[in-house]
């Protein structure tokens, strides 16, 4: 894998609600596009149960949606690609917001895939127990032997970049079953298995997985608090708006 050096500054922020959430990332990446912010790490860990669907995903088809909206749990449409993720307490999200380079493995959509994937992949390896035990597969997933436990997805603008992912850690997995529907697009890997049967936590402590990717990721000791403003505009304009999320 070839080296580059992304300098980055961990984002600092105040607890959020799921749907504020997504609409810091969008609003980090509007930022870092337009050249106001340099590269950042972020990570959130949801409070609340909440489904949400890859930005072209439609809720009739990924989501148990009446099971949902009977039970209160929102239902969520992101900016980046990808499936159908269940964020509820347990889980661990990272965002990386970086400037888009000319060239290398990051100047494309393939080449960033596997680029990440690896790095997130030998982070995580160095934690105690899981040295020979982690593999990616499909194309943005992250297994714990034939089990996946992360999910990413990115979403690239003309001069910035954002990947993110979410990483099952202590969550409970039977409310996949619950509130996802199957998927209506498969990596072969899963051979048709449940939600159950496909996914499983890594079991370890978020403190340890946060401390493995802020060294991987060499982040600068430097916390910055973006501005709230392109998020207030989003979150008015989209994320706050039942049409956005359920619009498919």
């Amino acid at each position: 894998m070839p080296m580059i050096s992304i300098p980055l500054s961990l984002v600092s922020d105040t607890p959020m609600s799921a749907v504020e959430h997504l609409a810091r990332e969008e609003s980090l990446l509007e930022a870092c596009d337009a050249g106001e912010l340099g590269g950042m790490l972020r990570f959130w860990e949801p409070q609340e149960q909440a489904v949400v669907v890859g930005y072209a995903n439609s809720v009739l088809t990924e989501t148990r949606l009446q099971d949902c909206d009977r039970d209160g749990v929102r239902v969520l449409r992101r900016c980046s690609g990808g499936g159908t993720v269940l964020q509820m307490p347990g889980v661990l999200n990272y965002t990386l917001v970086i400037p888009l380079p000319e060239d290398g493995p990051l100047s494309t959509v393939g080449g960033t895939n596997t680029w990440m994937m690896t790095r997130l992949k030998d982070a995580l390896a160095k934690i105690d127990g899981l040295s020979d035990r982690l593999s990616i597969r499909g194309i943005t997933d992250l297994c714990l032997g034939e089990k996946k436990f992360v999910g990413s997805a990115q979403r690239r603008k003309r001069s910035a970049l954002l990947f993110h992912g979410s990483i099952l850690l202590e969550a409970p997995l039977e409310l996949m079953e619950r509130y996802l529907a199957f998927p209506t697009h498969q990596p072969d890997y899963r051979e048709s298995r449940s939600h159950l049967e496909f996914c499983c936590n890594l079991e370890k402590p978020a403190a340890a997985v946060k401390a493995a990717l802020l060294k991987a990721w060499d982040v600068s000791s430097k916390e910055i608090t973006p501005p709230r403003e392109r998020m207030e505009r989003l979150l008015r304009e989209r994320y706050y708006q039942a049409t956005w999320h359920r619009k498919w």
